[in-house]
């Protein structure tokens, strides 16, 4: 099973680091609100929510309206205007660096979350955030070695081992990304994230029972969380429990019309059980939202043909008449008349030597 980084994963990962960004941030930094991240900032009792950030040419004002709007380039330049008014501000960095990974300019980003970190080496979550720009580019071990840090620097807080073990996930070390992923459970009981993370491990370890527990614990934590339905339905297909991964792939689908995994693997639950016209109307429905995916379409083509009728019997070609002497009859005709003709030649002779 391979679990990368796809687009909808790295909106996923974009909303994390803008909500640690604005977590973090000075006093009135923390009352960002970004629609990407679908989340708000709340505000930190940390030593970095006390640090005082001028705002006096109202920058800051606008690159938060400006990032409500989802306008990240001119956010950056908001938000660099702030910066040369507090050079010293690590938050500002990490907000700026933030708005870049939204932008995915990577070296940017990299090169403010690094800048943060040297401002304020205390804070774990600087290197959470620029381990996530890593991962995002594949470079696991880099991502792998910050959140170690994240971990070294604050061994209580769960988001380190959850980011480590979801790098092993990716990386497909599933046995050493459950101890990470259990601990950060531990921390932090009511993670969504973190059950659903350690279902992914137990799917890759091929461990069902186990994931649908991890899943059940992920919905109940956050019970739209499309994601954890559809992976419960399949260790519960892996498990042939059909009807319950049915349930589970149809609530994915009430929670996300669009979600073109849970169409496609509703479809192919059907087929396993023989239902080919429901089968048929999911994979058409997944084709929809992605046209062209050659597997649905090779599976669509299967189920297609089980709905079709059965071909007419051929009609069988007309039976020549028998001849009128079958060849067995002319074996014996020949046969006789060679004997006949013997006895002719031999009377015949006969009857000359005696006339002689």
């Amino acid at each position: 099973m391979s679990i990368g980084v796809c687009p909808r994963d790295l909106r996923f990962e974009v909303a994390k680091v803008l909500q640690r960004a604005l977590a973090a941030g000075g006093l009135m930094i923390c009352l960002f609100v970004l629609s990407l991240a679908g989340v708000q900032a709340k505000e930190n009792k940390t030593k970095e929510n006390k640090d005082r950030i001028s705002d006096k040419g109202g920058h800051i004002k606008t690159a938060q309206e400006l990032l409500k709007e989802q306008k990240y380039p001119e956010a950056v330049d908001e938000l660099t205007k702030a910066i040369a008014e507090n050079p010293k501000a690590a938050a500002l960095y990490d907000n700026r660096a933030a708005a870049y990974f939204a932008l995915q300019k990577f070296p940017e980003a990299t090169a403010d979350y690094s800048k943060a970190i040297e401002l304020k080496p205390d804070q774990p979550h600087f290197y959470c955030n620029r381990g996530t720009v890593y991962r995002a580019q594949q470079d696991f071990e880099k991502a792998l070695g910050d959140f170690s840090k994240a971990i070294e620097v604050a061994p209580n807080d769960p988001q380190g081992y959850f980011e480590r073990g979801q790098t092993y996930v990716m990386e497909k070390q599933y046995r050493e990304a459950l101890p990470d992923l259990s601990k950060a459970v531990e921390l932090k009981p009511d993670s969504a994230s973190a059950h659903r993370q350690r279902g992914f491990a137990n799917i890759g370890l091929s461990d069902w029972n186990a994931a649908i527990t991890d899943f059940s614990n992920a919905i109940q934590a956050d019970p739209k969380d499309g994601r954890a339905y559809e992976r419960r339905a399949l260790a519960e297909r892996s498990l042939h429990k059909f009807d319950e991964a049915l349930a589970d792939y149809t609530k994915a689908i009430e929670i996300d019309p669009q979600d073109f995994e849970a169409l496609d693997k509703r479809g192919y639950t059907y087929s396993l059980m023989g239902k080919w016209q429901p089968a048929a109307a999911d994979f058409k429905a997944a084709l929809a939202i992605k046209p062209g995916q050659p597997d649905t379409m090779s599976r669509l083509q299967y189920v297609q043909q089980k709905l079709a009728p059965p071909p007419p019997p051929a009609t069988p070609a007309p039976t020549p008449p028998p001849p009128m002497v079958s060849a067995t009859g002319w074996i014996a005709i020949g046969a006789g008349g060679g004997l006949l003709l013997l006895i002719i030649i031999a009377f015949v002779v006969r009857s000359k030597m005696r006339s002689d």
